[in-house]
């Protein structure tokens, strides 16, 4: 799912993107859960970054989850939720890129 945001008076408001059309240029947060192809290729073409796959993330040791690549900052990290008491709470992988300004 894509959802994209756009700065205005100082607040972040929430875009209208089409199922399969562009995001509009003006968006400065790009918000990508489970990225189709489309989703995905979209987001690429308008930030020429790469997108980490979520095997992607499976696979990184706790030494690499911060880098940069292709002029942006890659921060990769591991969430707690559904904590329960008594229950072991599940984890999800996730990723924030920072680029341009």
């Amino acid at each position: 799912m894509l959802t994209a945001y756009a700065l205005t008076d100082g607040r972040l408001e929430k875009l209208d993107v089409p199922a399969a059309g562009p995001i509009p240029e003006r968006a400065v947060w790009i918000d990508l859960r489970a990225p189709n192809a489309e989703e995905s290729a979209a987001t690429i073409a308008l930030t020429h970054i790469e997108i980490p796959s979520e095997a992607d993330l499976d696979v990184l040791s706790d030494t690499d989850r911060l880098y940069r690549q292709g002029g942006a900052l890659y921060l990769e990290f591991t969430v707690l939720h559904r904590s329960q008491p008594g229950v072991t709470p599940d984890t999800t992988d996730l990723a924030a890129i920072f680029a341009g300004d």
